[in-house]
């Protein structure tokens, strides 16, 4: 499709291309392809996005089973969302369902912009786009388990707001290989996880030391679905702030706080965190980054041992030393 094409003919050809996006839509079957031109796509479109404030409008409505691949990328191909809901928007859509190469943005005033990528339900992908001026960025709903990758969200500015992904009522899926600016990733579990939370090798890169998000923040859930593995992040007041799970290989250096232990979480099992880089090789100074059990009983045990050497993790501290041991050999 072409924005650019103005003959009033269209049948989806190379010669006459649609010119809005929803049209290549309303034509699209499952499996198929809508490859669209460089330019600056905005429409207004009513959804049903199960809005109690009935605030049910975006700019892209996708169909199931339709991938919307950009022919230059983000730099030269935009999908902007005028005073809308989400700009893109995915109802209960499998995993043929994708949103790839694109720059996101949106503008407006008020209840009107809320999202960029509003996913409800389903398990689209949405790969290698830019979305910015947004919180959240991506927001997941209605226990949708996507696949988000590759994209950079947010912006490398401390005035310009955070790039943020939230899934929520039971929302998980795969969180891979993006790069976020500011606030980072952030997990409601207000209903239990309907899969697996993989949040793999992501680059977090605080704006704001001294803000109240963490980098990776997951709510109360069972631990066995949750696995951080592999990420960065840098440049938070928190990096990692969650109930239980498995937290492994990941870079942690340069924050204020490394890894919280929530309160109040209804596991007691502990938090698996060996084999992180917590930018020291010095046990006690690893503790002191580390907010868990020992600091309030209300708080899971954190077991870091052992922790690598580098930040390659390329190689680790053999001894296997709990928490508790460590702060009995220091008093």
């Amino acid at each position: 499709m072409d924005g650019d094409n103005v003959s009033g003919i269209e049948d989806g050809s190379a010669e006459h291309p649609y010119a809005l996006i929803s049209s290549a839509m309303d034509q699209a079957a499952y499996g198929d392809t809508v490859l669209v031109m460089p330019g600056e796509y905005s429409e207004w479109l009513g959804a049903d996005m199960h809005d109690p404030m009935s605030m049910n409008t975006a700019a892209v409505v996708m169909r199931d089973g339709v991938a919307l691949i950009s022919g230059a990328g983000p730099e030269e191909t935009t999908i902007h969302g005028y005073s809308t809901q989400g700009v893109v928007y995915f109802g209960d859509c499998g995993p043929e369902t994708v949103v790839s190469g694109f720059r996101i943005c949106g503008s407006g005033v008020g209840w009107g912009v809320r999202t960029g990528v509003f996913v409800y339900g389903g398990a689209p992908r949405i790969v290698g786009n830019q979305l910015h001026l947004y919180y959240p960025d991506i927001y997941c709903r209605g226990a949708a388990t996507p696949t988000i990758a590759e994209n950079v969200i947010g912006v490398d500015d401390p005035a310009m707001p955070e790039g943020y992904v939230y899934l929520s009522d039971g929302s998980a899926g795969t969180i891979s290989d993006n790069v976020l600016f500011g606030a980072g990733i952030g997990v409601s579990t207000s209903l239990p996880l309907t899969d697996t939370l993989r949040v793999h090798a992501n680059s977090v890169q605080g704006t704001d030391p001294s803000g109240s998000a963490a980098g990776v923040s997951v709510g109360p859930c069972d631990p066995e679905l949750v696995k951080i593995v592999g990420n960065s992040v840098t440049g938070k007041a928190t990096a990692i702030k969650m109930c239980g799970g498995t937290l492994r290989g990941n870079i942690l250096s340069g924050n204020t706080v490394a890894l919280e232990a929530a309160m109040a979480c209804s596991q007691r099992d502990g938090i698996d965190a060996q084999m992180n880089w917590w930018g020291t090789v010095d046990s006690l100074a690893i503790q002191t980054l580390i907010v868990d059990c020992h600091d309030d009983a209300s708080r899971p045990c954190v077991n870091f041992s052992p922790w690598c050497l580098d930040s390659e993790c390329s190689s680790s501290n053999v001894q296997h030393l709990t928490w508790g041991r460590l702060k009995a050999r220091y008093r």
